[in-house]
This record gives C-alpha cells, sequence and structure tokens, in this order.
C-alpha cells in the first residue's frame, strides 16, 4: 500500500473513535507482505493533536497487526481513515513480540517477523500466538477503541456492514 499517509516505524498517527474522540498509536514494524505492526497508547484525547507528553503513557494494546488498509482514502473507511502525524516516538521502537501462525495447510507455520523465520508450530504455539489475517479496517478501528477505552466486549459481536461501511 503506498501513498502520502502510509507511516514509518516509530512515526506517530491518530485513529477517530466511533464514540467521539481520537487513540494515538505508532508503528513498530513493517513487514511489506505481513504489514504493519502497531501500538496504541492508553490514551483517549478529544482533539487529533499529538499530546507533548504522549511517550509518557502506558500502552493498552501491543503488537496489532494491520493490513495498511487503515491509512487509505476509501469509501468504505470514509471519515475513520487513520491519520500519520510528523511526530516520532524518541528512540528505537520495536514490537514486544512478533510471532503469528500463519494458515497454510496442512501445515500450521509460526511467523517470526521480527527476524523472517518461518518454521511448522507446535500445537502450543498455534493456540498461543494470534493468526495473520487481517480484519476488516472499520474492524481494526473498534479493536483500538474497545482498547483504549478499556471496553469489554466480546470481539465476535462486533460486525461490519461493508455495503453501508458501518461497524456495530
Amino acid at each position: 500500500m503506498s501513498g502520502k499517509n502510509q507511516p514509518a516505524v516509530g512515526q506517530i498517527f491518530y485513529v477517530p473513535l466511533y464514540e467521539g474522540g481520537y487513540a494515538f498509536g505508532y508503528v513498530t514494524l513493517i513487514d511489506k507482505q505481513a504489514g504493519k505492526m502497531c501500538n496504541f497508547f492508553n490514551l483517549v484525547s478529544e482533539k487529533s493533536d499529538v499530546p507533548d507528553n504522549i511517550a509518557d503513557h502506558n500502552i493498552a494494546l501491543y503488537d496489532l497487526l494491520v493490513g495498511g488498509a487503515e491509512f487509505a482514502r476509501s469509501k468504505h473507511v470514509g471519515t475513520m481513515q487513520w491519520k500519520v502525524t510528523p511526530h516520532h516516538m524518541p528512540g528505537t521502537v520495536a514490537p514486544k513480540c512478533g510471532l503469528f501462525i500463519m494458515q497454510s495447510r496442512p501445515v500450521y507455520k509460526l511467523v517470526d517477523l521480527t527476524t523472517n523465520v518461518t518454521r511448522p508450530a507446535t500445537q502450543d504455539e498455534i493456540e498461543r500466538y494470534p493468526n495473520m489475517s487481517f480484519a476488516h479496517p472499520l474492524f481494526m478501528t473498534k479493536i483500538v477503541e474497545k482498547a483504549v477505552r478499556h471496553l469489554d466486549i466480546d470481539p465476535n459481536l462486533i460486525g461490519v456492514d461493508r455495503a453501508e461501511g458501518t461497524v456495530h
């Protein structure tokens, strides 16, 4: 995915939230095939301006793998487009855990995005690590909102109406 609104590693972006306000995150890793790994601050702001003390906030959500469509202008994303800011995290950033499960039948593979190593996964790893798959960009915004607002919502109950471009 190309375009001016695609973030670099360490770059801070904001996410418009469905219930109003903005969440903030930054990219910890970019893999051309897998996508972008992002961390999200434990912060909801009424403004999209990055707070001066953003790096002092705790992380509410680590290592969310997104495809990049969240940053693209499209009719499906509309006003919920994630926007890159000119701000960057101080120092070096890295994912907390770059391990994912890739479903390639008949074998599940463990993928380490930090080292680009792939090998067959054990049953314990299949149960422990998330699947390397992407949800609809609007669904990703709901996942972020759930984390930063500390909502106890079953993600299986969140639905996307692609025709209407809404999430419920």
